[in-house]
């Protein structure tokens, strides 16, 4: 009986070490982990403040912003000139409609097909430079600066990824501790009422 109760004991203190080294490679597992994490974290911090520290010392970027604003400006302008002429066109077009056989007599017929012709002219000229030209300038300076919004867009992004699985692991490594101190605490209390029980027993 005496080498069984024996047995038992090193059985139950060679478990009692087992968990605890357990939850120290675990702890430790874990909070290597956090580390790594927290490390990654702060890299794709330091790269989001130096794409943007470059994003606001950029010259070209800066001109590139103004001459954005500038061409939007022409293209709203060309836009205006090509309504005006379109108009232009319908008013002249109605006049030549409505022309007396007096006015076509005193020439004013050429003289409208002249200002319906210049208007179509001005009309096709004008599409052109805003479609062929403008456009396609605002296009490419929206591309280029777009790529450094992109790419801040993908460092935020994989920044925020890291920082959710650091608060991820950070959750589970106190949930660990807040496990291993309650088993703790109520292997404490059931030890001491134990110890209660074994006073009482030798009264």
């Amino acid at each position: 009986a005496a080498r069984r109760i024996a047995s038992c004991w090193r059985g139950h203190c060679s478990r009692l070490v087992r968990d605890e080294l357990l939850h120290k490679r675990d702890i430790k597992q874990r909070s290597n982990q956090v580390r790594i994490l927290t490390s990654e974290h702060q890299h794709w911090n330091d790269q989001i403040a130096l794409l943007q520290r470059r994003i606001e010392k950029s010259k070209p970027i800066h001109s590139a912003v103004k001459s954005i604003h500038d061409i939007r400006n022409d293209m709203a302008k060309l836009q205006a000139k090509i309504i005006e002429n379109e108009n232009n066109l319908v008013e002249q077009s109605r006049i030549h409609e409505r022309m007396s056989p007096r006015s076509v007599e005193q020439g004013w017929q050429a003289q409208v097909e002249k200002n319906i012709d210049s208007a179509r002219q001005a009309i096709t000229k004008t599409k052109i430079d805003f479609l062929f030209n403008t456009k396609q300038k605002l296009r490419g300076l929206e591309e280029n600066f777009e790529k450094s919004i992109e790419e801040m867009d993908r460092l935020k992004a994989k920044n925020g990824w890291y920082l959710k699985w650091r608060q991820e692991e950070l959750e589970r490594l106190w949930e660990c501790q807040r496990r291993h101190h309650y088993k703790e605490k109520q292997k404490r209390q059931r030890q001491s009422i134990a110890d209660e029980r074994r006073k009482w027993e030798k009264i």
